[in-house]
């Protein structure tokens, strides 16, 4: 899996590649992707209308700390995603708010997939305070190296942004 095969930006129409993650042993990755496409090929054969919302590297007060097995998980590929700029992360009130949106418009035309971050980690401060925050070693994010010679991505999240920023402001206005 070459960094040509991947588009520059990286948005909701982008997935993960299996042998990818397999090949690195990125098995929690793996498994989401393996069953949010089962999701979706179930969807398709019954007719139902399916959103899923991709989200980040939750985080928020104790939030790594109290889900230390999925954090870990997530963040054994995390060294290539910041190299790529595609290390993200959702404040876990945040990614509760985008849930509740994506659900309340499903009725009328929210439906696919929906990717969900606050923030895409850029510099070696904001991994700082990251390992901090999930409690880890700040090499199991960043390499340290000067190296910045990977291709770098953008990591859009604007289809969620539009539809939240509709949803709350028809709640606030309606």
């Amino acid at each position: 899996n070459s960094s040509d095969d991947i588009p520059p930006v990286i948005d909701h129409d982008c997935w993960s590649n299996e042998s990818f993650c397999a090949d690195r042993k990125l098995w929690y990755a793996l498994g989401k992707l393996k069953a949010e496409k089962a999701a979706w090929r179930v969807a398709e054969e019954r007719g139902l209308k399916l959103a899923t919302i991709c989200p980040g590297l939750i985080i928020g007060p104790e939030f790594c700390q109290r889900n230390p097995t999925s954090t870990i998980a997530y963040l054994k590929g995390a060294q290539e995603m910041y190299r790529h700029g595609l290390l993200a992360t959702v404040d876990v009130t945040r990614l509760a708010e985008a849930e509740v949106s994506v659900f309340e418009a499903m009725n009328k035309t929210a439906f696919g997939r929906y990717i969900c971050f606050n923030q895409v980690i850029g510099n070696e401060d904001e991994v700082e305070k990251l390992a901090e925050m999930a409690g880890i070693q700040i090499n199991m994010v960043s390499e340290n190296t000067a190296s910045n010679s990977a291709t770098r991505f953008k990591l859009s999240n604007t289809k969620l942004s539009t539809l939240m920023t509709r949803t709350l402001r028809c709640n606030n206005v309606c």
